[in-house]
């Protein structure tokens, strides 16, 4: 029997070495690196104090780079752009003998509102069309504004004069925005039906064109191609903040509402309001002029589970962005007011709220009836024009009688 010394030999030292890195070397570099990741998971959820940077800016942004960005695994940038909206620092932009209509960039005056589909804009248009008329100086008109749907950047309002015009947004979290907008405009308009094909093709046609991405193609002021959406929204969420006077958040309207009266120095009845369209009643009758019911949103589990795709988040990664970005600056601004002065703004608001939905909302007059009647004429007292600000005379009366008459309700 032949033995080979030097075989036997290349065999212990490999022996010897597979236990060295199986017992010593891989658990030792497991060890680190875990470490190493508790460590960033601790930095990253460290409270932020903020407070000292908010009074040491003014209309600037603050980068918050120990925030976590977005509550979603595609925003790998720790990079999270937010602002403080500050008061608006000079006279109150009423030009009453201007009209906005077909103007363009330094030719903008009064309240810029840019209105993106299915963000409270209708109910919202008629909010900016009640202060335009409650501070207008000549009777019967109102202040220059804009409340018709409109993109920021055709109407170049990046080149607005600053001091003349306010310009002002809402945003909407994406997955409930693109849902409102499917079944408001596709299911309840057209009659399609929401299937799961039918609802993918309708993402495709609005998420792969830069001129109809949802919420950003209709406020961004500038141009953005779609590889930019996606590999730098951070930057464009940061250029959109910088340039608009306020952006309130959907989900936080009343919150939102109080903060604009309180940049723009608004009286507390000037941001009342009745809610323009809810599912279960009708639209406003310009569609092919008939009444249109607002069917509710309705998704087949398929739709469900596309909805919590890699897919899905990674096609509104920069409109997450923006939304989490305007969320978090509605906090600063709150802080910046002052807790006290924004709660008890607030509580007043919402009182009020309360009063105008129980008093004005079952006499308020719409283009379309609550059977599905257009009823254009009848409503054209009642509303501001369309379904904007509809009730606001039940709203003036109220509002008056509280403040002047000194009646209780």
């Amino acid at each position: 029997m032949n033995i080979n010394i030097k075989n036997i030999w290349r065999r212990a030292k490999l022996k010897k070495r597979a236990v060295f890195y199986n017992i010593v070397f891989w658990p030792t570099i497991f060890v680190f690196y875990h470490f190493q990741s508790d460590q960033q998971t601790l930095k990253s959820t460290q409270p932020v104090n903020t407070a000292t940077k908010i009074k040491a800016h003014q209309n600037v942004l603050i980068d918050l780079p120990n925030i976590t960005a977005v509550e979603n695994p595609l925003t790998k940038s720790t990079e999270m752009p937010v602002r403080v909206f500050t008061p608006w620092q000079y006279d109150f932009p009423c030009y009453a003998d201007t009209n906005n209509k077909n103007k363009k960039g330094k030719d903008l005056k009064g309240l810029i509102f840019v209105k993106s589909r299915k963000c409270a804009s209708t109910t919202l248009a008629g909010v900016s069309l009640r202060i335009a008329y409650k501070h207008s100086t000549e009777k019967g008109k109102h202040c220059a504004l804009t409340y018709h749907h409109m993109r920021a950047r055709e109407t170049k309002v990046s080149q607005r004069e600053k001091d003349k015009a306010f310009l002002w947004t809402f945003v909407r979290d994406p997955t409930s925005q693109f849902l409102s907008q499917f079944f408001h405009f596709q299911v309840s308009r057209r009659h399609v039906k929401p299937t799961y094909k039918k609802f993918f093709k309708y993402v495709k046609n609005e998420y792969e064109d830069k001129y109809r991405y949802p919420q950003l193609s209709v406020i961004n002021h500038e141009l953005t191609g779609m590889g930019k959406l996606k590999k730098e929204p951070a930057k464009i969420v940061k250029k959109i903040l910088n340039e608009y006077d306020f952006i309130g958040l959907v989900e936080r309207l009343d919150e939102s509402l109080v903060i604009l009266r309180l940049l723009l120095g608004l009286g507390a009845g000037d941001i009342l309001y009745l809610s323009s369209k809810t599912h279960g009643n009708f639209d406003d009758g310009l569609f092919r002029n008939r009444c249109v019911l607002i069917q509710p949103t309705n998704t087949t589990p398929e739709t469900d589970k596309y909805l919590t795709s890699y897919e899905w988040k990674n096609k509104n990664k920069a409109v997450t962005m923006m939304h989490e970005a305007v969320n978090r600056s509605i906090d600063l601004t709150i802080q910046s007011i002052g807790q006290s002065k924004f709660e008890k703004a607030l509580s007043e608001h919402r009182y009020l709220q309360s009063l105008v939905q129980k008093i004005c909302s079952p006499t308020a007059i719409y283009p379309c009836s609550a059977d599905g009647v257009f009823q254009p004429k009848l409503s054209e007292t009642n509303c501001y024009e369309s379904d904007f600000g509809c009730g606001y005379p039940c709203i003036d009366e109220l509002y008056d009688n509280i403040t002047k008459k000194g009646i209780t309700y």
